[in-house]
């Protein structure tokens, strides 16, 4: 059971750092190629939680059902 919350915990920071990365990325490419300038705001922040938060969940929902078919084999 141990294994299985550490599970989720390391999802989480997965899929937060991720969705982070992807963000940071997409901004570097539009400067890159279309010479703007990204903002960093509150709304960016709020952007990456919600997202990796979301990501995270659908990660931990996958964990649970393949934790449950496994104990069942048992």
């Amino acid at each position: 059971m141990i294994r299985l919350l550490l599970l989720f915990v390391y999802a989480f920071a997965i899929s937060l750092l991720g969705v982070a990365a992807m963000k940071v990325t997409i901004a570097y490419m539009a400067k890159l190629f279309y010479g703007g300038s990204h903002l960093w705001g509150w709304h960016d922040a709020e952007d990456v939680f919600v997202k990796g938060f979301l990501l995270g969940s659908v990660f931990c929902v996958f964990a649970v059902v393949q934790y449950l078919r496994v104990r069942n084999r048992l």
